[in-house]
């Protein structure tokens, strides 16, 4: 299972969100050159990371314009994929930004796995979302024991029209 099994689901959510008047926007993280976070927090001094690359230049400002922000990737042994697990070290430098708005989040998760495995992928980006000030906007959709690709079925499409009829933050 890799992050392109999600590429239904996500794509699906672009979709269907036309007929909800939402305007989303995918942000595919391996398609952006950043690096590791240094931990040298002069972040805390200036708002910004020290290093000049695609995170800060395109993906934080997309993170704090965001009402919503949908997490989805793959279990890979229990944890979130290595991009990103280094998106959230990274917004580290966005954490005044991002906490003091009012941001909710969603999960999509693929797994070859079981349920265990799923949840604790789950468990780790809910602590890191809410540690960003985000609150939950609806439980974690998982897709478990998949193969090759992430299978847009009915159960997908009601969550997704559950999650785009709740209410978006605006302004």
């Amino acid at each position: 299972v890799n992050t392109a099994t999600l590429s239904d689901p996500v794509q699906a959510l672009k979709d269907m969100s036309k007929e909800f008047s939402h305007s989303v926007e995918v942000v595919h993280l391996c398609d952006y050159s950043f690096g590791y976070c240094l931990g040298c927090k002069s972040c805390e001094k200036s708002g910004e990371c020290v290093q000049g690359d695609d995170f800060n230049k395109v993906i934080e400002p997309k993170l704090r314009e965001a009402d919503l922000v949908v997490f989805a990737t793959p279990d890979y042994f229990a944890m979130p994929s290595a991009v990103m697990k280094n998106f959230m070290d990274r917004s580290y430098s966005s954490f005044r930004a991002v906490s003091s708005g009012n941001k909710e989040f969603a999960v999509f998760i693929s797994a070859e796995s079981d349920y265990y495995g799923c949840m604790s992928v789950y468990e780790r980006v809910k602590e890191y979302a809410e540690m960003m000030g985000m609150s939950e906007h609806s439980e974690p959709y998982f897709q478990m024991n998949t193969k090759a690709t992430f299978e847009v079925d009915d159960r997908l499409k009601d969550y997704i029209t559950e999650l785009l009829m709740k209410k978006i933050y605006v302004g």
